[in-house]
């Protein structure tokens, strides 16, 4: 269900379309809480990651960056802690790397606007 409302999400913000926001939320919720219950499980771990991931991708798309930055962040925290699990995980290593670009890009796009 959790995948379903994240890619439901997905695509609905790459149509520009508000109600992706709930559908990410809702994704988000069940993932967080299936994480509270069991920490211990990688899986979780890495579907968590990757909502957030894909969270930041999706408020990028509809234009607030701050979200996505905040998305973005949580991402790689999470793709840290799972490298520090599995220090040989080459999967976390790609995904650290592509969370890290969304946290650079976004950042510097937030840096270039103008103060209000």
């Amino acid at each position: 269900m959790a995948d379903s409302a994240l890619y439901v999400g997905l695509a609905q913000a790459r149509l520009g379309k508000r109600e992706a926001v709930a559908n990410l939320r809702m994704a988000r919720s069940l993932l967080e809480e299936l994480h509270r219950t069991d920490p211990g499980n990688a899986l979780y771990h890495e579907e968590l990651a990757k909502t957030y991931f894909f969270s930041g991708k999706a408020m990028e798309a509809l234009g607030d960056r701050r979200a996505a930055l905040g998305f973005y962040r949580k991402s790689l925290g999470v793709y840290q802690d799972l490298k520090k699990q599995d220090k040989n995980s080459f999967e976390a290593d790609a995904r650290m790397e592509e969370a890290a670009k969304g946290v650079q890009s976004v950042a510097v796009s937030l840096s270039s606007e103008p103060q209000r």
